[in-house]
């Protein structure tokens, strides 16, 4: 509810958002963008997730979970969730690191590009572990179910 208050809530919202960004062509002005795009999918791409976990927590563990990824084709759902969640997080924290943690007003542009770098680096090797991970779990669901 509170990131809400932040979107562009109609057409001229957004249209002025788009001037602004493409006329000071500010990375992190174009990183709020992905982060408010981000947020949007996750809306749609984190409820199919929370309702499975809610409503049938017994289907929580490797057997089921690998069943589910490949016979119900969740795989499909995880492939989008993974790098949309990663990209929002990764956003939401460089901002943060950006506005708790300011540096003197002499190392600022040094300490934006270690944000960058160290944000850039941890994302990367989520990405990868999630990526190995979904991998996994539909290559073990195929070999239980079969190669459906």
């Amino acid at each position: 509810g509170l990131a809400l208050r932040k979107f562009p809530h109609d057409y001229r919202q957004y249209r002025s958002f788009k001037q602004h960004a493409a006329q000071f062509r500010h990375a992190d002005t174009r990183l709020w963008g992905w982060q408010v795009a981000t947020g949007f999918a996750l809306f749609f791409l984190a409820a199919p997730h929370l309702v499975t976990v809610i409503t049938q927590p017994e289907q929580i563990g490797a057997l089921p979970s690998s069943l589910r990824v490949v016979e119900e084709r969740a795989w499909i759902l995880y492939a989008l969730l993974l790098p949309v969640l990663l990209i929002h997080t990764a956003a939401g924290v460089y901002r943060l690191g950006m506005k708790w943690l300011p540096p003197a007003p002499v190392a600022a542009a040094g300490f934006r590009r270690r944000m960058r770098l160290g944000v850039g680096v941890v994302t990367a090797v989520y990405l990868l572990l999630g990526a190995a991970a979904l991998i996994t779990y539909v290559r073990h669901g195929l070999a239980l179910s079969g190669g459906a």
